[in-house]
């Protein structure tokens, strides 16, 4: 599909050949992850400039000496870290999707036989032309900025899951995103347990960066689990398995260890849809489910019976008494309260519940809403929601197309975990129109086609309707 002879690095070295989610995981980009994640938290912590632009000339340096087709793992790694990683003002994540779509449309010999899809970008278009009002009014270019970033990301994402050779490929590089999401998001534990240590408090909730990003966290943590525990009733060794289970259950610490609610709420659901379908599908798939049930229960007994005390043991009880008692030093307490303000604001002006407010949410509360959806309304109206949802629908429907040419017809209701877990969070996070969403977004989209609750399902062992491999 790619044409290689742009690419620096034509083989790529691998790691972990004997299992297949490892097998295409390069050491190059790998390195660059940890390094440069290092180089960005070390700043940070030291604030140190140096340091920083140290990190972001060996960022952007690397992407010319690896395939460009790493680059959208790259975003999901770091985009998991979290971490600020800014250049000179400009996030170091932009010049990722804008150098992939440059390699792609123009460097790439691929330019000449395939053109940008009018039907994913005419509402992108729209939506620009619509928000030039705002910076008419405002001076806000941040209307026009966030379309043109979800373009670009979303235009990475549709390349990895649906523009590859074969519908195996296309598998692949979905649990290739996965494997890289999981690498990142263990960065950012670390970063977050060294924050915590940093601090020299008894306890202290995990977050990204210093007392801030403890929700996003335990929304990355909820997601790890989602990615962990649906691979761990698959059929794989018995060794790797057992590597997954540490890593769930290290998942769960970092989760509880954030306190957050939201955290709470995706891992229920999680749980839920998990061992519910679990129980739809094979004997051996439900067997496998009633064992980790078990050692669930034997663990959270053990830990409410033995652990009092315990951190682990602490930590839940916190993040329980935070659903009991909400505090009302901070947003977390007045959630329902801005809500009500959002929506009493917005539906008793007309030109605000159809064209929104802009930036300036003061016309309508006194502070943001942290719930993705009111947002969205306010800062776009009606008319620009719809024109938002025309974005996201019209790259689903790409993706869709794309694997339908590569035999790829079945949706299992099974993998919609991902997409369900990315609307939940939506009620407690920030506007979709940003990099993070936009990646969850296409993390549900994957796992409708590629995850499956049929143990041992692959795309070689199925078949389509008219009788066909794929």
């Amino acid at each position: 599909m790619l044409d290689n002879n742009t690419a620096v690095i034509k083989k790529r070295p691998k790691i972990f050949q004997k299992e297949d989610y490892f097998a295409n995981i390069n050491v190059i980009t790998l390195a660059i992850i940890t390094v440069v994640s290092i180089m960005v938290s070390v700043s940070n912590v030291m604030d140190s400039e140096i340091l920083r632009y140290i990190g972001g000339f060996i960022f952007i340096g690397s992407l010319f000496f690896i395939n460009f087709e790493e680059y959208p793992y790259l975003l999901v790694a770091f985009q998991a870290i979290k971490n600020p990683l800014t250049f000179f003002g400009v996030s170091l994540l932009n010049f990722i999707t804008i150098l992939y779509f440059l390699q792609k449309y123009v460097i790439n010999k691929r330019a000449n036989t395939e053109k940008i899809d009018v039907r994913i970008i005419a509402p992108v278009l729209i939506l620009i032309l619509y928000s030039v009002r705002s910076i008419i009014t405002e001076d806000n270019f941040y209307y026009i900025a966030e379309p043109i970033k979800v373009f670009l990301t979303s235009i990475c994402f549709v390349s990895v899951l649906s523009e590859q050779k074969s519908a195996n490929k296309s598998r692949d590089s979905y649990n290739l995103m996965i494997i890289y999401f999981t690498i990142g998001f263990i960065i950012s534990s670390v970063i977050a347990a060294m924050f915590n240590i940093i601090s020299g408090t008894e306890h202290t909730r995990f977050a990204i960066t210093e007392s801030s990003g403890e929700n996003q966290l335990g929304i990355l943590a909820a997601f790890g689990c989602a990615f962990i525990l649906m691979r761990i009733l698959e059929r794989n060794s018995t060794m790797f398995q057992t590597i997954l289970m540490f890593l769930f259950f290290g998942c769960v610490y970092v989760g509880f260890a954030t306190e957050s609610r939201t955290f709470t709420v995706l891992f229920v659901i999680t749980l839920l849809w998990v061992f519910g379908f679990g129980f739809i599908a094979s004997s051996q798939k439900r067997n496998k489910i009633i064992v980790y049930t078990a050692l669930i229960v034997i663990a959270a007994i053990v830990l409410f019976t033995f652990g009092k005390g315990t951190s682990l043991h602490t930590m839940i009880l916190a993040t329980i008494d935070r659903f009991i008692h909400p505090r009302h030093d901070d947003v977390s307490g007045e959630r329902i309260a801005l809500a009500h303000a959002y929506i009493e604001g917005l539906t008793s002006n007309t030109k605000y519940f159809w064209f929104g407010v802009g930036k300036d949410f003061t016309k309508i509360c006194y502070k943001m809403a942290h719930n993705m959806y009111l947002e969205m309304w306010a800062d776009y109206g009606i008319i620009g929601v719809l024109f938002i949802i025309w974005i996201y629908t019209n790259f689903a429907l790409k993706i869709k197309r794309n694997l339908a040419g590569l035999g790829v017809h079945k949706i299992h209701l099974y993998g919609a975990l991902p997409l369900i877990l990315t609307f939940v969070a939506g009620f407690t996070s920030h506007s979709l129109l940003g990099m993070s969403p936009t990646i969850e977004f296409f993390f549900g989209i994957g796992g409708l086609y590629f995850i499956s609750n049929r143990i041992g399902e692959n795309m070689d062992e199925n078949t389509l309707g008219d009788g066909k491999k794929y």
